[in-house]
Formats: structure tokens, C-alpha cells, sequence
């Protein structure tokens, strides 16, 4: 059990670290999971529950901001942004 505790940790945070690139511009998990299925499924494969707590955890330690945009269909999206501190943990990676 404690080998996959720590391979899971591992896999979170490079999977925080692919996000922040992605996020080069604002997106909403659904973005993300969509740039996943158009190319970086070949190298990463990232699901819709891993990919919206990891951007929970991700504005919790300041990488990232939110915000709600209304949706042609459906319910208010969230759209993630960069802030200034992801950007220096991206580059730090």
C-alpha cells in the first residue's frame, strides 16, 4: 500500500506540472481533458477525476485562480488561470 501511496503522489505532481503548461492560456477541465484526447494522450493520459482535483489542489496552493463564465449549455463554467506563483513553480520545474 505504501509504494502506491507514493506513486500516486508522484503521478499528481507531474500531473500538476502538465496542467500548468497547458494552462498557457485559461482553460476549464474540460479544455484540458480535450488537449489531453488531441495529442498528449500519446505521452500522458489524465482523466476527468484526476484532472479537476488536481486544479482544486492547485488554487489551493496558489498556482491557479478561477473563475465562472456562463455556458451555452448548461451550468456556469470555471475557467482556470495561472497566477504569478504558478508561473515561477513552472519554470522552477
Amino acid at each position: 500500500l505504501a509504494w502506491y501511496i507514493k506513486i500516486d503522489i508522484l503521478a499528481r505532481m507531474s500531473l500538476e506540472h502538465i496542467l500548468l503548461a497547458m494552462l498557457h492560456k485559461p482553460g476549464t477541465g474540460y479544455d484540458l481533458k480535450a488537449e489531453f484526447e488531441s495529442g498528449a494522450r500519446f505521452f500522458w493520459s489524465a482523466e476527468y477525476g484526476q484532472i479537476y482535483p488536481t486544479l482544486q489542489a492547485m488554487q489551493k496552493k496558489g498556482w491557479l485562480t478561477s473563475r465562472q463564465e456562463p455556458s451555452e449549455k448548461g451550468p456556469p463554467r470555471k475557467v482556470y488561470c495561472r497566477t504569478a506563483k504558478g508561473n515561477q513553480e513552472l519554470h522552477a520545474w
